[in-house]
């Protein structure tokens, strides 16, 4: 009988699922420190590296790291034991013998040229790194010291968040982290020239091709938001911030402690500074779990542009107009790949949860982020804990305002239409039927009815295609008017 038992329970462990294998790699795994030695050959348009990640855990034999399909790993070694390692398209799997029971080093030896498609671009003209690519093998929770050696041509200078030191021979940088960070890019192109300087004390360098790098300028556009974000959410959490300007460039990358964009970016008002700096807190010092982070940090730069009494941010005006021409690739922000046009992570991003702040009401949501970035950095979080978090402090659930918002492509479109006649007991009864024409939202509509040098304001729930409501006032209403402060993101 027992042999017939065990063969069955055999047959019932086959038969159970096996979890994805991206959190087989979570759990216990923790990297606390990552040393990077790479060489890019803008020509070939390939890089060559070494990674050694300094790796923790409780029992962990079984590792999975993201890595780009466009890279083979050559070789790979451990500090203690034995390791095998192979590729599975956008895997490295790892096993390991014995399992982790503390501390140990992995080291692997990496070449290619990453995939298209992505941030990363490396040309005769620049190389980009961005994290986005995983161009080095990432696990799920990263928050690491970092040594990066970067080798480049003749010519060449390259950029990395960290303190740099003083080249040892031509064409070599190299640059630590003593705070630990998220995630790393890098950025080379020949002609790059770094200037370094402050905002409210955090060291900043600025790298551009331009004969004279706008250090004082950028600083002062940079600085009232430096000290905003820092006391709004929590204290800058890296050992610098580096800008850097690349002519020609339409990208834009985050990494902890660095961001590369275009040198055409305008820096009109101290909102694009925040503009510039908000990532730095969301999807870097707060990760998230997805490319929807974004459209939280884009959204805290219009936080700062509305306490400020500033207009939005230039860019992020520019996305919102253009997300309502676009012709394709809408999608969802919540399952929204970082490949994703940026007129949906930053344009509609940026007013997606100003949209779940207008259900859960100011105070609770921004108590709920307070208490998001009081917590000790750990593995990226989710939209559901986001969410959670935000009920939390709402007291009610929002499941209806983040479908709306996080789980859908498009938005809303309102309709309005005014009837009136005199009331019985004198006055006039104004009926208004405000119609959703692009599928129904549910969230407070601000209208103002409108009479001979009279109005009156009221803020009415639309949860339906179509909703009534009537008002007896003291004037002949003429005509009404939808969200007369623009607060709801919607097509006009």
């Amino acid at each position: 009988m027992r042999p017939k038992l065990a063969g069955i329970a055999i047959l019932a462990a086959l038969l159970i699922p096996i979890p994805p294998a991206a959190s087989q790699s979570g759990g216990d795994l923790r990297v606390s420190q990552l040393d990077l030695d790479l060489t890019l050959d803008p020509p070939a348009g390939t890089l060559q590296e070494t990674v050694a990640l300094s790796v923790s855990g409780k029992g962990t034999a079984h590792l999975v790291f993201a890595i780009d399909e466009g890279l083979s790993v050559k070789t790979s070694r451990t500090s203690e034991g034995t390791i095998d390692h192979r590729q599975a398209g956008s895997e490295l799997i790892v096993d390991l013998d014995p399992a982790l029971d503390g501390p140990r080093t992995l080291t692997f030896t990496i070449g290619g040229r990453p995939r298209r498609g992505t941030e990363t671009e490396i040309d005769r003209t620049h190389a980009i790194l961005a994290p986005s690519a995983v161009w080095y093998p990432q696990a799920r929770h990263v928050w690491a010291t970092t040594t990066l050696t970067v080798r480049v041509p003749p010519g060449w200078t390259a950029v990395a968040a960290g303190v740099p030191e003083t080249p040892s021979e031509p064409g070599t940088f190299r640059f630590t982290t003593k705070r630990p960070v998220r995630s790393i890019a890098v950025a080379a192109a020949p002609g790059l020239d770094t200037v370094s300087g402050s905002i409210v004390a955090v060291p900043f360098r600025l790298a551009t091709t331009a004969a004279t790098a706008p250090l004082a300028a950028t600083a002062r556009k940079l600085g009232p938001a430096m000290a905003w974000l820092s006391g709004a959410l929590a204290p800058y959490p890296f050992d610098g911030f580096s800008l850097v300007l690349l002519p020609g460039y339409s990208g834009r990358v985050q990494a902890s402690g660095l961001l590369i964009i275009g040198a055409s970016i305008p820096l009109a008002t101290d909102a694009d500074g925040a503009d510039l700096l908000a990532g730095q807190w969301f999807g870097e010092a707060l990760g998230g779990d997805g490319a929807w982070i974004e459209a939280f940090a884009a959204w805290e730069a219009c936080v700062f542009a509305r306490d400020r009494s500033l207009p939005l941010p230039g860019d992020i005006a520019r996305l919102r107009t253009g997300y309502f021409r676009l012709l394709s690739g809408d999608v969802a922000l919540g399952s929204a790949p970082a490949t994703a046009p940026a007129e949906v992570l930053r344009g509609k991003g940026s007013a997606a949860p100003d949209m779940v702040r207008l259900v859960a009401g100011d105070r609770a949501t921004f108590d709920a982020i307070r208490e998001l970035f009081a917590a000790p950095p750990g593995p990226p979080r989710s939209l559901v804990d986001v969410k959670a978090t935000i009920e939390k402090h709402a007291q009610r659930l929002l499941d209806r305002t983040f479908e709306d918002w996080f789980s859908r492509t498009g938005a809303p479109e309102f309709e309005s239409e005014l009837r009136s006649h005199p009331a019985a007991d004198g006055g006039f009864r104004a009926d208004v039927t405000v119609t959703q024409k692009r599928g129904t939202y549910a969230l407070p509509l601000d209208i103002i009815i409108y009479g001979a040098g009279f109005e009156r304001r009221e803020t009415i729930e639309v949860a339906q295609p179509s909703s009534n409501v009537f008002y007896i006032l003291p004037f002949a209403p003429k005509r009404v008017e939808l969200d007369p402060l623009n607060r709801i993101f919607r097509r006009k």
